[in-house]
């Protein structure tokens, strides 16, 4: 059974686990696999059982990848790790491991985390009038995973892939704080001029969609950099304020294009209908690579890589992008200012 999976620094990385089940089930293992394609990739895609899954980290012995959940192993692999019986106030006796395992490796590395339990006394008990007693895997656990020490909380509860994320997001956050008080000064001196049109206040919005947005990402990463959890609450609000904003400097973009209050006061129909069909077919494409991006997400909490730094590029490239057209529309904006006189035009 699949249960996590966590990128490691090559020196610091540590697993701490608290592992408890009903001392009536088979024992369990935990199986600590690496990103290699000798063994996570071969053992989620062509090994079909247990006992192949399992032996796959047996014949590679002195990595110590198997942990017996059994307080009578006196298994070396083991380790730190510390089984007990006891009871709960029931009367039911359970198992209840704890340990922990530290990561040494020559590069960062991915480990995935799997349960199993296949032993030959299990099959026994899953042959027997009672199998359906013992079918399947049940374990209460927690798992904590950590890089580095815990004073660097850039670092400390993050994946080795995730560590940019928060640093990047404070920076443009920052960047927004600065852009969003320079439209509000240009803003001002627009409307004191009476200048202060309908496509500066889509650009204002969107600058503020989008700092609100960044606001509840950082938000989340400073709260999950102390608990290791977060509030997944702010985090999807964030996105949905970041994508609120995208789909407004792309419809100020779409009305700019066409000239509105450049080259024309008001648009045609066949303006009106292309801009129409642009924002269907801009929100259409956003929410499909949304519904890919949660497919993607699946397909890699089951265990298989991907190259998240390559998306952090590009999602910062694009909103370097965005933030480069808004100080460009800030910067327009204040040459119009100094050649047009006052009071020149109104716009509604």
């Amino acid at each position: 059974m699949y249960l996590d999976r966590f990128c490691y620094q090559s020196e610091s990385g540590v697993l701490e686990y608290h592992i408890e089940y009903p001392a009536d089930r088979p024992r369990e293992m935990l199986l600590l696999y690496y990103d290699t394609e000798d063994q996570w990739p071969r053992a989620y895609k062509e090994l079909q059982t247990c006992e192949e899954r399992v032996e796959l980290l047996r014949n590679i012995s002195e990595n110590n990848q198997i942990i017996y959940l059994d307080p009578y192993s006196t298994s070396e692999s083991n380790g730190d790790s510390k089984c007990k019986l006891y009871y709960q106030t029931d009367n039911e006796e359970w198992i209840s491991c704890t340990g922990f395992r530290t990561f040494r490796a020559a590069r960062s590395r991915w480990w995935f985390l799997a349960l199993a339990s296949c032993s030959d006394t299990d099959d026994a008990l899953m042959s027997s009038s009672n199998a359906s007693q013992y079918w399947g895997i049940y374990a209460e656990y927690k798992l904590t995973m950590t890089n580095g020490q815990p004073s660097d909380i850039f670092h400390y509860q993050f994946s080795d892939d995730e560590w940019p994320i928060l640093p990047a997001d404070i920076a443009f956050l920052v960047t927004n704080f600065i852009l969003l008080a320079i439209s509000y000064v240009v803003g001002f001196q627009l409307s004191s001029r009476r200048l202060y049109h309908s496509i500066y206040r889509i650009y204002v919005q969107s600058v503020a969609f989008e700092t609100g947005g960044l606001i509840l990402c950082v938000l989340h990463g400073l709260i999950y950099s102390t608990d290791g959890i977060g509030m997944s609450f702010l985090r999807q609000m964030g996105q949905l304020l970041r994508g609120i904003a995208q789909m407004m400097f792309v419809f100020m973009c779409l009305l700019l294009s066409r000239g509105l209050n450049v080259t024309r006061m008001k648009l045609g129909k066949a303006d009106n209908c292309f801009i129409i069909l642009m924002v269907i077919v801009f929100v259409t494409s956003y929410f499909g690579m949304l519904l890919w991006e949660i497919r993607v997400g699946l397909h890699f909490i089951h265990g298989f890589q991907m190259n998240m730094f390559v998306g952090l590029r590009s999602s910062n490239s694009v909103l370097s992008g965005r933030i480069c057209a808004r100080l460009s529309a800030c910067g327009l904006e204040n040459c119009r200012l100094d050649l047009l006189p006052g009071r020149f035009a109104t716009f509604r």
